[in-house]
């Protein structure tokens, strides 16, 4: 059979019993994904309202404790998301085992005689380490990686919106008719670029970007009359 994620439903029991920890581990993850995506913007406000602009002694004095919290916060948090991480690995790994080993006892002799022993040891070490690295490791390292990654880009838009959407190429010019479907301007947004084209024939009447202009959220581009 082929592995799937759906084949990680089975250990949904075993995480039950640990509600409690796979709280804290979600929470200890979410801080420490919170001040990882902190620590480069308290960086910024060190440079920009400390260094760059000649604070005083007080004023930077804050500004590095602020930059010495949030990395106190981090190996906090971050320490007990691997702890609490490593824990549930070892505890659900552990009932994993035993529960295999429980349903081995209830067996038959007719299932030993046409099972190698070799099968049955390798459920009992490789398979519950692979089960192992998964929960305590793997699962927890992509989540972490997921939320930073996401938070990473709601960050790019607030502190800096008018990188998102910029006007690259005028490809008309005002006064000239176009077709349903004619190229009138090339947008470029998060390093993708999109052609904005005619939705109906008519004549554009005035161009209100220029190449290299940043585009205002629902700014109107360009005025195009019908024919």
């Amino acid at each position: 059979m082929a592995s799937t994620p759906k084949s990680l439903r089975g250990l949904i029991p075993f995480f039950k019993p640990y509600r409690v920890a796979l709280g804290f581990a979600a929470l200890f993850l979410f801080l420490a994904a919170g001040t990882t995506l902190a620590f480069p913007w308290v960086l910024r406000q060190l440079i920009d309202q400390g260094l760059a602009s000649g604070a005083t002694a007080d004023q930077l004095s804050g500004n590095f404790l602020q930059l010495f919290g949030v990395a106190v916060a981090l190996a906090v948090f971050s320490a007990g998301r691997y702890y609490t991480v490593s824990w549930l690995g070892e505890r659900i790994t552990a009932d994993l085992r035993n529960a295999v080993y429980g349903h081995v006892l209830k067996q038959s002799p007719a299932f030993f005689e046409t099972t190698q022993s070799g099968e049955v040891l390798s459920r009992l070490t490789n398979d519950t380490t692979l089960v192992q690295t998964v929960v305590g490791s793997s699962f927890s390292m992509g989540l972490r990686n997921l939320v930073m990654g996401s938070g990473a880009l709601l960050m790019l838009v607030w502190t800096n919106p008018v990188l998102m959407l910029q006007v690259v190429a005028v490809l008309v010019a005002a006064g000239a008719e176009v077709a349903k479907g004619t190229p009138l301007l090339v947008m470029e947004a998060m390093k993708m670029e999109h052609t904005i084209a005619a939705p109906a024939d008519g004549r554009v009447q005035a161009l209100l970007y220029a190449v290299g202009d940043q585009v205002d959220e629902g700014g109107e581009l360009l005025r195009l009359a019908p024919v």
